[in-house]
């Protein structure tokens, strides 16, 4: 973690209350894969919010609002529109229509 500039998982333990708690943050969940795949982003600046939503719609196949909201909780459903709306900007993502879920673009599709 510490080689990429990320957080370590923080542990704390109790013992007089026998409980331990572990802090994990999104990127502990990260293969060396994603990580690499988020570097092609770099160029664009994404926001952190529009990181989580890259990394969530391949797992996913798509992603709407209201996950991007869930994902990224102190975001409102205004912001969250235009976080998608800027992936769409960027060809990273694509509107299949009204309605529908934003969709990953693939390099296929976007050249």
């Amino acid at each position: 973690m510490d080689d990429q500039g990320l957080s370590s998982s923080v542990l704390q333990s109790d013992r007089t209350g026998n409980s331990f708690m572990a802090i994990l943050l999104f990127h502990h969940f990260l293969n060396h894969d994603d990580l690499i795949w988020l570097i092609t982003f770099e160029l664009h600046n994404l926001a952190g919010d529009e990181m989580k939503a890259m990394i969530s719609d391949p797992e996913v196949g798509a992603i709407n609002n209201t996950t991007f909201r869930s994902l990224n909780r102190e975001c409102d459903t205004l912001s969250a529109s235009k976080h998608l709306h800027r992936l769409v900007d960027f060809w990273l993502l694509d509107k299949k229509g009204r309605g529908l879920p934003y969709v990953l673009r693939t390099f296929s599709e976007g050249s």
